[in-house]
């Protein structure tokens, strides 16, 4: 939220999170570390289905907190794996994740916001967080992860 309306083109941004950066360092050894979200999902999507064509496989890996489940992660690998279409081969929990996006896409936010983790935001201000990070595709931009430095692709 604190960049929402910033301007950071040419600028260098440190941004801390435990979550994202525990994720990062989790899929360190990957050829590409993209990262998305609700926000950029079409364009992690268009960069991934890309990869799988020259890679040959992907992995999505979850920014949760000490290995807790997070609802609203899982829906966003539902999202992703649905744009990457029905013919892609999947394991069960990509499977699953799917199923429950299929399910809980037309009322998204108010099924996060009755999750613990929605609540927990909530309960320490960050509840308007929760809204702005349920935005779809509202960022074209991929960034990834290039020797230890998170920059965008440019594909």
């Amino acid at each position: 939220r604190e960049f929402e309306n910033a301007y950071l083109e040419g600028k260098r941004v440190v941004i801390t999170t435990t979550n994202g950066t525990m994720a990062l360092q989790y899929a360190m050894g990957a050829r590409w570390i993209l990262i998305g979200s609700f926000l950029n999902a079409k364009a992690i999507t268009a960069a991934a289905s890309r990869l799988l064509k020259n890679e040959g496989g992907i992995s999505l890996v979850l920014a949760s907190r000490n290995g807790m489940f997070f609802l609203e992660d899982f829906l966003c690998a539902g999202l992703l794996v649905s744009n990457l279409g029905p013919d892609l081969h999947v394991d069960d929990k990509a499977a699953a994740s799917r199923l429950a996006w299929a399910s809980a896409e037309d009322r998204l936010e108010d099924i996060v916001r009755r999750s613990w983790h929605a609540k927990y935001l909530e309960s320490i201000g960050y509840g308007e967080d929760v809204s702005l990070c349920l935005r779809r595709d509202i960022y074209s931009t991929v960034p990834f992860l290039r020797r230890a430095e998170i920059v965008r692709l440019q594909i």
